[in-house]
């Protein structure tokens, strides 16, 4: 099932150990911002499992962001599923999406959702220091 975000469901998620570091430095008031974007929550089983979304920084260009569940388990298919309908509909021409220069699978994953590698390293990028790599998947509108 998938419903609108709320900034409750983060805080009630078992997120993945590999994004639990930078979730802990995410303020509440920057996740009730998230709420009035284009952003969603996946539920299976009645289990939070996914919060994923598009901020969109100006008209066609946007970043995407998720958290996933340490849960997930065999579940990521519908999960990436849902997150790849998601972004194949919204009108964004221009999407960007982050990805720990380390964490192999979040490579596998933005490559999976037909992402590509534009800047292999971008040092101290995130809230924690650590570099990462950009991907960006352009629609033709």
């Amino acid at each position: 099932m998938v419903i609108p975000f709320e900034a409750s469901h983060l805080r009630l998620m078992n997120v993945q150990p590999s994004q639990q570091e930078i979730l802990q430095r995410v303020t509440d008031e920057f996740l009730s911002q998230l709420e009035n974007t284009n952003a969603y929550t996946v539920v299976l089983d009645g289990v939070i499992v996914c919060c994923a979304g598009v901020i969109e920084y100006y008209k066609g260009r946007g970043e995407a962001w998720s958290y996933l569940g340490a849960d997930l388990g065999s579940n990521m298919v519908p999960v990436y599923r849902a997150i790849k309908k998601y972004i194949d509909t919204i009108d964004v021409r221009r999407v960007e999406m982050t990805v720990d220069v380390d964490f192999e699978p979040g490579h596998r994953f933005a490559k999976l959702l037909g992402f590509e590698l534009e800047a292999p390293r971008m040092k101290a990028y995130d809230i924690n220091g650590r570099d990462k790599a950009l991907y960006a998947r352009i629609k033709n509108v």
